[in-house]
């Protein structure tokens, strides 16, 4: 019979709630398929609803660039460049050192612009005529989870992909104040564009939700496009989108929701894309940035030959961020737990998880975590990093029993097998003398111990990974044949100094020893 100290606590516990720990169960699953447990306040990485799984914030190629008039400012390596239209091409003005720059927009009605880092900073930079300085009352924190933006008006518009927000900002006095945010119902957004009054949403799909304005009042979504293969939007009209793919840019009417194919480049990487005035636009690809023009015939946009030559901006994940679950609530108190996680790790890549019990630190999950008294509030949380284009993602997290409990007692070969089928849980034979091996399943025990019914001391057995532990042994050589032993097992569980005791009755018969068959072959 299978007992825990202190039995009567136990007993009490299970008679009263109804509720049998298993050693084992598994207590929770989230498979990702809602944000029901996701903390939405302290997640910085994606939880992708759509194909289930965590991961790494994805930048589009979108950004790199902005135009406004005569001025032209690109993201190279990690600089800035500031470029003029001096009427037969563009000049380079100037530069500054901009590190890590995730996206830059041009404010509407100026060369003024706000340029938004990975780190979550966004900076204000205004011209001087001849290149831009930041302005430090105009430094913008707090958007380590925006990685787009735009201007409507005199509002900077950003796109919060975790929370799935339009953010919108405003110039005060002494600083910026932040308006009222709209939420959107789009799964995995990448970028946002004002059109006219209105504001565009590009996700991972293809998809373009058109979202209507009324003095900074949310209006319901105005349309919703499905373009598939889409990399970039922009809009050179208040009624118009230029939607870029990797060979090919459209021109989509709004009001008809007509399209027509402007630009076709079938040996081209395009990556960006982004306004210049009417009838005017910038294209960007792996190695240059080319001036595109419309003719006024038809659909005829041609390239001017106007360029700059500049790196391409290619799609990239953000790194480090983190995936952190609300407080779950297990189905009955416990003392020991398991976080089994479902992930892919490409090379480069890491994922690193910790578990905080009943609102305490964050402890490393890379095995069970047991504890002196019972609990029952778990949190789960994985760092996820990487070093090259992929991302690591989580697919699955499980919390699991660890409760110690003996599950198993099996034979595993004999010296001398009198004709058992090995391994087996079942009671078997042995010939006196001989040695056996044998292993324990013991989930949650620390250390197991074993004696026989024969008067031997107490073996303590030897863990070998996987909730096992092994020993051998050997009853004497001279012992009747026909005796049968039990085997009794003892499990302890160090935190906490609790112990399972476990008693196989009559487990071993002796069938023949080793006594026997010397006297048979001396008589011989």
């Amino acid at each position: 019979m299978t007992r825990r100290i202190p039995l009567l606590l136990l007993c009490l516990l299970l008679l009263t709630s109804n509720v049998y720990a298993a050693p084992g169960d598994i207590l929770f699953t989230d498979d990702f398929n809602n944000r029901n447990h996701v903390n939405q306040n302290q997640t910085t990485a994606v939880v992708d609803v759509i194909n289930g799984e965590v991961l790494l914030p994805k930048v589009s190629a979108a950004g790199g660039m902005a135009a406004r008039d005569n001025v032209i400012v690109v993201q190279n390596g990690n600089n800035v460049q500031v470029y003029q239209d001096s009427g037969s091409d563009y000049q380079y003005q100037s530069n500054y050192y901009a590190p890590n720059t995730l996206a830059l927009a041009m404010r509407q009605q100026s060369v003024d612009h706000f340029r938004l880092d990975e780190n979550g900073t966004g900076h204000y930079m205004s011209y001087t005529g001849s290149g831009y300085v930041s302005v430090p009352a105009l430094v913008l924190s707090g958007l380590e989870s925006m990685i787009s933006i735009t201007w409507l008006e005199d509002r900077l518009v950003g796109l919060d992909i975790l929370q799935r927000q339009i953010r919108q900002f405003a110039i005060a006095e002494n600083g910026w104040v932040e308006l009222p945010s709209i939420q959107t119902d789009i799964e995995n957004p990448i970028q946002v564009l004002a059109v006219g009054q209105s504001i565009a949403v590009l996700d991972e799909q293809g998809g373009i939700n058109i979202y209507g304005f009324m003095d900074q009042i949310h209006a319901s979504p105005v349309m919703a496009l499905n373009r598939s293969n889409l990399a970039v939007i922009a809009s050179d009209a208040d009624d118009r989108i230029l939607a870029l793919g990797n060979t090919q840019a459209e021109s989509i009417n709004l009001s008809s929701q007509m399209t027509s194919v402007i630009v076709n480049e079938p040996s081209a990487d395009l990556q960006d894309l982004t306004e210049i005035s009417p009838g005017r636009f910038l294209i960007r690809d792996s190695s240059q940035i080319k001036e595109y023009a419309y003719t006024g015939s038809g659909n005829q946009w041609v390239p001017t030959g106007r360029k700059i030559t500049a790196t391409g901006k290619t799609s990239k994940y953000l790194s480090p961020r983190q995936y952190v679950s609300t407080n779950i609530n297990l189905p009955y108190p416990l003392r020991g737990i398991q976080l089994v996680p479902t992930h892919i790790r490409p090379p480069g890549t890491s994922i690193d998880y910790y578990l905080s019990i009943d609102g305490g630190p964050w402890e490393p999950a890379e095995s069970s975590i047991k504890r002196a008294d019972e609990f029952q509030n778990v949190r789960i949380r994985a760092n996820l990093t990487t070093s090259n284009g992929t991302s690591p993602r989580i697919q699955r997290v499980q919390i699991l029993d660890r409760s110690m409990s003996i599950d198993d007692f099996i034979v595993t070969a004999m010296v001398r097998n009198p004709g058992n089928i090995l391994p087996t849980s079942d009671a078997v034979t042995v010939i006196g003398g001989y040695r056996f091996d044998f292993e324990v399943v013991a989930p949650g025990a620390d250390e197991v111990y074993v004696q026989f019914s024969d008067g031997s001391p107490e073996l303590k057995l030897t863990a070998i990974g996987n909730d096992r532990f092994a020993g051998n042994y050997y009853f004497a050589y001279d012992t009747p044949i026909g005796s049968m032993f039990d085997v009794t097992i003892r499990a302890v569980e160090l935190v906490g100094e609790t112990q399972e005791i476990l008693t196989l009755p009559n487990h071993f018969t002796i069938e023949d020893n080793i006594f026997e068959s010397a006297m048979i072959f001396t008589i011989k």
